[in-house]
């Protein structure tokens, strides 16, 4: 495909099937997702888990998956990921398996900060790449709204140190 056909054709790339998200919705879903994210870190645990369910919500309206696992290593959470493919995500590998799981380790300035997984129960029926690669987009925003909100934390304690 030219470079011209794919400034003129935007629902032949992100979604590898149309799912009826219009590309205002697809921004307001990012925004929902760095927002999240964002605020992930520093909530109190009940937060975590009404942000966690709001990121497999968004997440849901990309996959056709029935489960979504989102955790960051410090928070308390029980993850539906089996413990051997959890222990692969610890050491920074993405994993699949032949029971339909795709899962990402999420990044923070070079550490291993949590992961994302889905469960697609179809995965014999549809191309996981296709899929992985939605999985890896979500990765990217949420190492992007970690590092920022790590980082607005280190100027605030800077600042602090300054007065």
């Amino acid at each position: 495909m030219a470079r011209s056909d794919a400034l003129m054709e935007p629902s032949r790339g992100l979604l590898p099937k149309s799912n009826g998200l219009k590309p205002a919705s697809a921004l307001l879903s990012a925004s929902t997702l760095l927002y999240a994210f964002r605020a992930l870190p520093a909530a109190p645990p009940s937060a975590q888990v009404r942000l966690r369910k709001q990121i497999a919500q968004v997440v849901k309206d990309f996959l056709p998956c029935d489960v979504i696992d989102v955790h960051i290593y410090g928070q308390e959470a029980d993850p539906s990921l089996p413990v051997e493919l959890a222990e692969k995500l610890r050491k920074g590998d993405p994993v699949r398996d032949d029971q339909g799981w795709v899962a990402l380790p999420i990044r923070e300035f070079k550490r291993i900060a949590g992961f994302i997984a889905a469960h697609l129960p179809h995965h014999k029926e549809i191309d996981l790449d296709d899929y992985e690669q939605i999985l890896s987009a979500v990765v990217s925003i949420a190492t992007a709204a970690l590092e920022n909100a790590r980082e607005l934390e280190r100027t605030r304690l800077d600042n602090e140190l300054l007065r």
